[in-house]
């Protein structure tokens, strides 16, 4: 028998072990997949009819009405650093 032809051999039985090996775990896993039980979703709240309310687009009225001056009692400034104050 000459080299090649039992390196041939080898390569055929490899081919051969490996697609029985994928077979096998195909199979394997298609019957984990039967066998896993089926997960029914579960709401995760429930609401009672006097917490659902249904929505409207409304307007906002709201409003404050003011005489005289207004001044703010918390202000707060910003700054922007420009080239010219950072220079140093």
């Amino acid at each position: 028998m000459s080299p090649a032809l039992r390196k041939l051999k080898w390569v055929v039985l490899a081919l051969v072990v490996l697609l029985a090996a994928g077979a096998l775990w195909r199979t394997l896993a298609a019957r984990r997949a039967q066998q896993a039980p089926v997960a029914v979703a579960q709401p995760a709240v429930e609401l009672a009819q006097t917490d659902v309310v249904r929505a409207e687009v409304r307007d906002l009225q709201r409003g404050l009405p003011v005489s005289g001056t207004v001044k703010a009692v918390n202000s707060a400034q910003s700054r922007r650093a420009s080239a010219a104050n950072c220079r140093g």
